[in-house]
């Protein structure tokens, strides 16, 4: 007899046929033991072999530091609200007998201090926000949102640092914005292309120190050491030029500072060359907001520069293509975050859908159509276009000697300046309600569009041979002006403006 049931058990080995059968009391599949107990009256009722040497419910009961009563035990999966994390979902439980309290056993068995990701010190684990700071609303540093008292949190004593159990359990914390200069932008990409990465592919395991990969016609070696420059030989330029290595999947500089030792993948045979974790970008993914997408470009086989429907920016790394349709949007799109925090606003702010009437708060245009990657506050009404959101908070520009700021707020930013803000490149007034760059000390301002009127080509690797423009084999290169154009095999040159 067991406390489970009214009827007799007795043993049976687990046959290939009903290994996939579950324990009516954990709901776990049988398969797991050698042997199970089923039921003599035939009532088809089975027991595992871990329920069946645990203790009757009786004796499995426990003491909780979260509830005043003796807690029971129940292994059996079941779905509903937690008392803890407030959220429904399906799990085993700790349950009251008493008064209706009822957590879910992954949350009763977290330990009192806890040391996470989202917070420099060790986190204290309460069922409620503590009496001395009941004062004033607490809202959760991950989230923003306010914490109410009567639910379980995390804090810090020291910090005045509280959190929502599930913010503070999330893995990942969300990616602040904007980044201090565009090197730092760049490191952010990265890692946004290494999360995406992670979903699919264990990154933990040693990388394999040759690879065949899709895009690309040589073998392809892993460095273990940085190789910082590329020097790129010209016959048309006075002379030849050095600068960092270029990754042809993201078109962004494979820095040294990667805290990865082994930070690229390159070809001995040309300039090819692939971050680590590009390497590992695979040709078919599922995105939250596109759908399927599937790789459109392979470098190897078609060096034609692509327009991304997204950012509209112009590149000849790697492009995916939602399924049965003719755009196309470049891997930094595709990798950016679901979520992200924007300094300029308190809440996060999600991907969704463009819709009309939703009004980018940077630059006071629509948010447009369906294909745009737009990040909105699930709270309010505060909207902007990715592209706007991972503008740079300082850039150089050959014009002034200091790094320009990303002027968010003319109160905040701008002291004692009563003058029109004129764009130094096009000449016309700034609208002070939208970003801008700015330098206080020069007095010079310019457009977020026209601080770089060359962005169009900001994601095109300059040096990529075999570019098709026209039905010609064309090199783009840097002209000695520092513009973007293309030289053919006859040397003749061919402006992209």
């Amino acid at each position: 007899m067991h406390p489970s049931h009214e009827h007799i058990l007795t043993t049976n080995p687990v046959h290939i046929w009903i290994q996939g059968n579950k324990c009516n009391v954990c709901s776990t599949a049988i398969g797991h033991y050698p042997f199970f107990y089923c039921c003599t009256e035939k009532c088809e009722f089975r027991l595992c072999l871990r329920c069946a040497v645990t203790p009757s419910q009786e004796e499995r009961k426990i003491r909780h530091w979260s509830h005043q009563h003796q807690l029971r035990v129940v292994e059996r999966c079941a779905t509903f609200e937690c008392d803890a994390c407030n959220k429904v979902a399906t799990d085993s439980s700790y349950m009251c007998d008493i008064c209706p309290f009822w957590i879910h056993k992954s949350c009763g068995s977290l330990p009192r201090l806890n040391i996470l990701v989202h917070h420099k010190h060790p986190l204290w684990l309460s069922d409620s926000l503590p009496d001395i700071y009941r004062q004033s609303q607490q809202f959760c540093k991950i989230c923003k949102v306010e914490v109410d008292p009567s639910h379980w949190l995390f804090y810090c004593a020291n910090c005045r640092f509280f959190a929502h159990i599930q913010c503070a359990l999330s893995k990942t914390p969300l990616m602040t914005v904007p980044a201090a200069d565009e090197p730092s932008l760049n490191c952010m990409k990265q890692k946004c292309i290494k999360d995406m990465i992670s979903l699919s592919v264990d990154i933990s395991v040693s990388p394999p120190i040759l690879i065949n990969h899709w895009a690309h016609e040589h073998p392809l070696a892993l460095e273990h050491k940085s190789a910082s420059v590329i020097t790129m030989d010209d016959s048309n330029q006075e002379s030849s030029s050095v600068g960092p290595i270029l990754c042809d999947g993201c078109t962004k500089p494979i820095s040294s500072s990667s805290d990865d030792a082994n930070v690229l993948y390159k070809c001995n045979q040309c300039s090819y060359a692939l971050h680590r974790y590009c390497a590992l970008i695979p040709q078919e993914m599922n995105h939250s907001k596109l759908g399927k997408l599937k790789v459109h470009k392979r470098r190897a086989l078609s060096n034609i520069l692509e327009c991304c429907e997204n950012c509209y920016v112009l590149s000849n790394g790697f492009t995916f293509r939602p399924e049965g349709e003719s755009y196309d949007y470049d891997v930094g799109c595709v990798s950016l975050p679901e979520k992200i925090k924007h300094i300029t606003h308190h809440h996060p702010l999600k991907q969704r859908s463009s819709g009309g009437g939703a009004v980018c708060k940077a630059c006071s245009s629509e948010c447009w159509g369906w294909l745009i990657i737009v990040y909105g506050c699930e709270i309010c009404d505060f909207n902007l276009h990715s592209s706007c959101a991972l503008k740079p908070r300082t850039v150089p520009h050959r014009w002034d000697p200091h790094p320009l700021r990303l002027i968010l707020s003319i109160e905040d930013d701008v002291e004692d300046h009563p003058q029109d803000f004129e764009c130094e490149f096009c000449s016309q007034v700034i609208d002070t309600n939208t970003w801008f760059y700015h330098c206080n000390i020069c007095d010079l301002s310019f457009h977020m569009l026209c601080i770089d009127p060359y962005f169009l080509y900001a994601n095109v690797k300059f040096g990529a041979t075999g570019i098709k423009k026209e039905d010609r084999n064309m090199t783009l290169v840097l002209n000695k002006k520092g513009r973007p154009v293309f030289e053919t095999r006859s040397g003749r040159w061919w402006k992209l403006l």
